[in-house]
This record gives C-alpha cells, structure tokens and sequence, in this order.
C-alpha cells in the first residue's frame, strides 16, 4: 500500500529546504566578506610598514623618573607583557615597546607624595592587536634598593624579572588578570603575587608575609623564607626549601610541601589531589591527618592513633612541640615524610 504525504506537509518540507539553503548562503557570503576585509587589511598593513603575522612594535616612548623624587613605584597596564630589570643606576626607566606611536597609546606618569604612578595608554583593538600586538613589551628597569614600594600589574600579559634581578623594599606586590608571573629575588616585609587565570613560578624570597595565589593555574615556589600562603583554585602547588610557617590550599590539584626549617604551624588543605608533606629531623609537633577518600602514609605511624576506617589519624611527635601540622584532603592520599 503505497502512502500518500498531504500537501501541505510536502509544501513545508520545500519551504524548509530553500530555508537551509538560503542560511547556507547567507553564511558563507558572512565568510566571504570577511575574508575579503582581512585581505584589505592585510595589504594596508604591509603599505605601512607592517608584516602580517609577525611583530612590529618599536620603542615608541621612554620614561625617566630619577630615584631622588620617588620613594614608590606603581605601574599598571590593561593588556601588555612587564619585563623587569634592575640595574645600579639611581633611576626608574619604563620603555614601551608598541604598535603605534600615537599619543593615546603611550602611558602616562605623575608624581605625587614619593609615589609614581605610570598607567598604559589604550590598546587599540582590531586587525593590529591579533597580529602585530603579539609583540608589544614594556621594560621596565628600577634600581636594587632605594625604593619602599613596588606594585606591578597587568589584565592580560606575564610579568617576568631578568636575569640577575635582586631587589629589596617593604612590599611587593604583583598582579597579572590572564598571564603568568615569574619572580624571584626579592626580600620585602610584605610579598604578594597573585594571577587571575596562570601559573606563577618563584624563588628565592624573604619576606615577613609572603603570599603567592592564582586562580587557575599552577604555583611552583622554591627557596622562600617567612610566613607563606599558597593557594590555587584548580592547579598543583609545589612549595620546596621553604622555612617558617605554611598554610596552603587547593581546590582540585595535588600538594607537595618540602620544609626545610619550620619555625610555627602548617595547614594543608586540598578538595581533590595528593598530598605529600617532607619534614626537617628532629622536629616535635603535633599531627592531624584527615582524607574523605584515600589512603595515610607516614614515617610517623608508632606515634599516631587512627580510626576504625583508617582516614584519619591523630598524634603527638617529640617532646614539647612548638608547632601543629593539619593535613586534609577531601579526595586523595596524604604522605607525612620526615628526613633519613
């Protein structure tokens, strides 16, 4: 028996084909349009000077601020690459590495009370920020030590010091919204490094209050003395060398701890990861080791009392201990190591 599609069905069907077709072709003329502007541009681009898929900023703007009038630095961009340098000259220089030389895109300065404070100029948006905009920088040279205050930041970019970079002051404080931070050799009452989305790499700090976060990105610290907090919203966190006191915190990610000296208490916490926490000889404390899922591990087991399900573990380490470690995972093993 042969079935027989009403009329006005098969007048649907029609009206939805020539429909498909019609968004088909709407869409690749889209397509068409702007591939057509891109060569434009292209070709505009190469007239002045610019090469398509490749970096043309230039210095386009150096600015001097002599150490005598300032006793802090605070410079911030919306979307550029910071690389710092520190030299023995008794000067802060900025140099712009940029796209465009117009007046609006370079930075601005002003003094006022000891402060220096140097703000981007606009990022211009279009055709030269997916190219050529890949190869904006900005320098930034600043003395060892003469400075209190030194505040750096940047929405979209990586901060990264030097070679032989060493500096000394009362607070740092390093902020990138997308990029990552890379630093070291610093020694300041007051430490701060925090990225919104990347990974921060550091060593080799000294600081009273030393905080290093990131949102979603992983941290990487070695040699760091003082009293440390660490976390990660999602990421690993690897704190090795360090002395002082601890407190750090993942929400998923593993954690990995090596004291060298510790000098008051320690807190680990992570949502979902291992933990692995590496302890000097000798060392009295007391010990809380709790894990939702997972197993407990330490050279420590003759002093500890678990309970019947064996995720957590409590204890006294030595004689009169001076410091309280708590370790927790939500889901993960927890490793407690002292030294052979």
């Amino acid at each position: 028996m042969m079935l027989t599609v009403p009329l006005s069905q098969r007048r649907g069907q029609v009206t939805a084909m020539k429909n498909s077709k019609l968004l088909l072709i709407i869409g690749a003329a889209v397509v068409l349009v702007i591939a057509a502007a891109v060569s434009v541009m292209s070709v505009q681009s190469v007239r002045k000077g610019g090469i398509l898929f490749s970096m043309n900023a230039k210095l386009r703007n150096t600015i001097e601020i002599p150490l005598s009038q300032v006793e802090s630095l605070s410079v911030s961009y919306g979307s550029k690459n910071l690389k710092i340098y520190v030299w023995q000259e008794d000067e802060i220089v900025v140099k712009e590495y940029l796209n465009s030389g117009s007046g609006d895109a370079l930075a601005t300065k002003t003094i006022e009370n000891g402060k220096a404070v140097i703000t981007g100029g606009q990022t211009k948006w279009g055709f030269n920020l997916l190219w050529g905009g890949l190869g904006e920088k900005i320098e930034i040279y600043i003395p060892e030590s003469g400075l209190t205050s030194l505040e750096l930041e940047t929405g979209s970019g990586n901060i990264a010091v030097q070679e032989e970079f060493a500096f000394t002051g009362d607070n740092v404080s390093v902020q990138a919204g997308s990029g990552n931070i890379n630093w070291g050799c610093t020694k300041a009452a007051s430490i701060s490094l925090k990225a919104g989305s990347g990974n921060i790499r550091v060593q080799d700090l000294i600081g009273e209050q030393v905080s290093v976060s990131t949102n979603s990105g992983n941290i990487s610290v070695k040699n760091i003395s003082g009293s440390i907090y660490a976390k990660a919203g999602s990421g690993n966190i690897t704190l090795e060398k360090i002395s002082g006191q601890c407190e750090a915190e993942t929400g998923s990610g593993n954690l990995k701890v090596e004291a060298k000296q510790v000098t008051g208490d320690i807190s680990l916490v992570s949502g979902s990861g291992n933990q692995r926490l590496e302890l000097p000889e000798g060392l009295s404390f007391e010990l809380t080791v709790k894990t939702g899922s997972g197993n407990i591990n330490t050279d420590y087991d003759s002093a500890l009392s678990y309970n019947k399900k064996g995720n957590e573990a409590t204890g006294q380490v030595g004689n009169a201990p001076a410091s309280k470690i708590y370790l927790k995972a939500g889901s993960g093993n927890v490793s407690v190591r002292g030294e052979k």
